[in-house]
C-alpha cells in the first residue's frame, strides 16, 4: 500500500499537464478568432453603451 503512495508525484501539474493546458488555451483562442472573424460584431458601440449608461440615465 505504501509503494503506490511513494509514486504518486509531489508535482500535481507535470510538464504533460503545463503543455495541454497550453494547448487547449491556443485552442480556445483559435476558436474565438475564428467566430470573430466570420461573425463580426455590426456596431457594438449601440448595444453596449445604454447598458454602461444606465436605464433612466440618458434620459
Amino acid at each position: 500500500m505504501n509503494s503506490r503512495w511513494r509514486r504518486t508525484p509531489s508535482r500535481r501539474f507535470g510538464p504533460k499537464q503545463i503543455s495541454l493546458l497550453i494547448g487547449v488555451i491556443v485552442l480556445a483562442l483559435l476558436v474565438v478568432t475564428i467566430l470573430a472573424i466570420l461573425e463580426p460584431p455590426e456596431k457594438p458601440a449601440e448595444k453596449f453603451v445604454p447598458t454602461l449608461i444606465g436605464p433612466g440615465l440618458g434620459d
